[in-house]
């Protein structure tokens, strides 16, 4: 049976190669996890294999990391009760929503997410 193999790599010849997996011959997507860590790699090479040896020179991509952040986060709260809130939550969209689904609002502890619970969820476009 054919295999088809895929790895990140630091270069288009695969070098440093690492993590990936592999798919059965006939079969032409891979999909990597979501919070895959990119590290230092820089491509993604694809290799087949036969029942003897695995190709020597691969099929390669440059990778393409998308990032996309929301910014100026408000809230106002229009609740009039002790410890309970209630109101809007504004933002800016992302630059770039290329890649964006949607945003995820949640309550948090800190600034940077810590115990976050709750909330929900808006589809991009909408701030």
């Amino acid at each position: 049976m054919k295999l088809t193999y895929i790895y990140l790599a630091t270069d288009t010849a695969g070098a440093g190669k690492s993590g990936g997996g592999n798919v059965n011959s006939g079969v032409s997507v891979y999909a990597f996890s979501a919070e895959t860590a990119k590290g230092s790699f820089t491509h993604i090479v694809v290799y087949t294999k036969s029942s003897l040896v695995e190709q020597t020179t691969p099929a390669a991509v440059a990778l393409a990391d998308s990032v996309a952040s929301a910014s100026s986060v408000a809230f106002a709260d229009k609740d009039l009760d002790s410890a309970q809130i209630g109101g809007d939550t504004t933002w800016t969209l992302a630059a770039d929503e290329t890649h964006v689904s949607n945003y995820y609002i949640y309550l948090a502890t800190d600034t940077a997410g810590a115990g976050k619970s709750g909330g929900g969820n808006v589809n991009s476009g909408v701030s």
